[in-house]
């Protein structure tokens, strides 16, 4: 028999200290196991592109905006579509007239400068996030 235990550590953890924890939930100590170690892919971390996001309700979307959002979705870009929402990827701060359109509502597009001056990169709109009270709320 063949067991496969995943462990998470916030630092990483020596061989003995997995030995160690994973003998800990073996009460009787009797199960032989070996440690295949998993290598982390190494790469400069420094280098890594970072950005925040902020998740609002699709409430806060129009019914047009909505439909436009699904439009774009249908084509790989700056939109995602997921089962309760979507992934709106901004431009940088630098671009903010880039991440408006005349074909979004006010309200999206004032969101979409508030998040810009934020520094955020995405907006994701779910419909179990909270609901911000400075943008409107639309029951479509």
């Amino acid at each position: 028999m063949r067991a496969v235990i995943e462990l998470e550590f916030d630092t990483t953890p020596t061989q003995a200290d997995v030995e160690k924890y994973v003998s800990a939930l073996i009460e009787d100590g009797g199960l032989d196991f070996t440690i295949d170690p998993v290598a982390a892919p190494s790469f400069d971390s420094k280098n890594l592109e970072t950005y925040g996001v902020v998740c609002l309700n699709t409430g806060h979307l129009t019914a047009p905006d909505v439909v436009e959002l699904k439009r774009l979705a249908c084509n790989p870009g700056m939109v995602l579509e997921r089962d309760y929402g979507f992934f709106l990827k901004l431009f940088a701060d630098d671009y903010e007239d880039e991440n408006l359109s005349d074909l979004y509502s006010f309200e999206l597009n004032s969101i979409i400068k508030w998040a810009c001056h934020l520094g955020v990169r995405m907006l994701e709109f779910d419909q179990a996030a909270d609901e911000v009270a400075d943008f409107p709320i639309h029951d479509w």
